[in-house]
């Protein structure tokens, strides 16, 4: 509404503009913005019969001396939809302040009503980001879940449709290209509007996470359903990524949760999309876009106690961590099982030739003592390597 800051800055910028001095009354009739100080608190009279008859009034010299703190000039009421908020008054001769009066009316109103919608847009944004941290919190059984849904549904969003958690975190320290010219207001709010134009649908639920991420409740429906909206789901979260480059100049990471079917999983989907993130981010660095269902095993390991890992893995790879080209090693154990222990299709994913891969199989097998061939030898040996990368990254911090 009409508050004492803004009617202050109305005044100040439009008498700048036009040269002549503007107050603005609440509608009580009491000064609360006027380029002229003194004034500010003080009783304008004329004002009072102006929002009670809600039209303008003329004031001459005359007149003007008839009424408490008025000067000489032209009052007239400002409205916000049917209802009068106060006025706005411009100081001087009547016939010359004239032709200003409607052009200031109409310009007042203008602002009133952009800064009504942003207050409720903001305060609809606040609603919706208290929504889903309260989403991401939910436990069932323990929390009433209807509050909950109520609250959801004066949103116009249900919560009980096939749904994914996405989550994108955006490192505005970056220096791209663009950063210096491409934001004119606080950039911190860019992601998230950016994101509201990718994620379109209109079940979809948007809301930043702190000062520089942001979460999306996405609506699987519209998108084909489950199995077909998490595809679509990697390149909404690739394009994201980009307009965040072209827009702010930054760096950002996606991560995606898997499936939820409604409320109950709705707070697993988005841990685990931010458990994506972190992971893959460490794990994958040139990686963009992560999705929790690779990483079930990471976050499998990561649960394990750290003296437990630590005592698998030194006992797994205690023979072979030793050996001349370790590294080369642990990626030819992991892409071994990753591949389905098919040796053409492992030699091709490392991009060396099958007596290559022989040759060091053969010599992982001779340092274990065991054929790393077999399932149950292999899949330990995987394990412990992905434990060893894990500690190598610090993805278990």
């Amino acid at each position: 509404m009409l508050t004492p800051e803004l009617a202050q800055e109305i005044a100040t910028s439009i008498t700048a503009a036009i040269g002549f001095n503007v107050l603005v009354t609440d509608r009580d009739g009491r000064v609360i913005g006027s380029a002229d100080p003194t004034r500010v608190g003080s009783l304008h009279e004329a004002s009072v019969s102006v929002v009670r008859r809600r039209t303008e009034a003329w004031h001459d010299p005359d007149a003007a001396r008839r009424l408490s703190g008025v000067k000489p000039g032209i009052t007239l009421p400002l409205t916000l939809g049917q209802e009068v908020v106060g006025t706005v008054g411009i100081t001087g001769d009547p016939t010359v302040v004239r032709p200003f009066g409607e052009i200031v009316r109409r310009q007042t109103e203008i602002i009133l009503r952009q800064t009504t919608l942003l207050r409720l847009e903001l305060r609809r944004e606040r609603a919706v980001e208290q929504l889903v941290a309260d989403i991401a919190s939910y436990q069932e059984g323990v929390v009433d879940a209807e509050p909950l849904r109520t609250r959801a549904e004066e949103l116009g969003f249900v919560v009980d449709l096939p749904r994914a958690v996405v989550v994108m975190a955006v490192d505005l320290r970056s220096d791209g290209p663009d950063s210096s010219s491409a934001v004119d207001t606080d950039p911190r709010q860019v992601p998230v509007r950016l994101a509201t134009e990718v994620f379109q649908a209109a079940g979809d639920l948007v809301a930043p996470v702190g000062a520089a991420a942001v979460a999306v409740l996405v609506d699987l429906v519209p998108r084909g359903g489950t199995e077909r909206g998490m595809a679509a789901l990697h390149e909404l979260g690739a394009t994201l990524v980009r307009r965040i480059d072209q827009r702010l100049g930054a760096a950002a990471w996606v991560g995606i949760g898997a499936p939820a079917a409604g409320l109950a999983e709705l707070p697993r989907s988005y841990h685990e999309a931010w458990s994506a993130l972190r992971i893959g981010r460490r794990m994958m660095p040139h990686v963009l876009v992560h999705d929790a269902r690779d990483f079930r095993i990471w976050n499998l390991l990561m649960g394990v106690a750290p003296r437990q890992r630590d005592e698998f893995r030194r006992a797994m790879l205690a023979p072979v961590v030793a050996q001349r080209g370790w590294p080369e090693f642990r990626r030819t154990l992991i892409a071994l099982v990753e591949h389905g222990l098919r040796l053409t299709e492992t030699a091709e994913a490392l991009h060396v030739h099958r007596n290559t891969l022989l040759y060091r199989l053969n010599r992982l097998s001779a340092a274990v003592g065991a054929d790393v061939r077999t399932p149950r030898v292999a899949i330990a040996l995987y394990l412990a390597c992905l434990l060893d990368e894990i500690d190598q990254t610090g993805a278990a911090q």
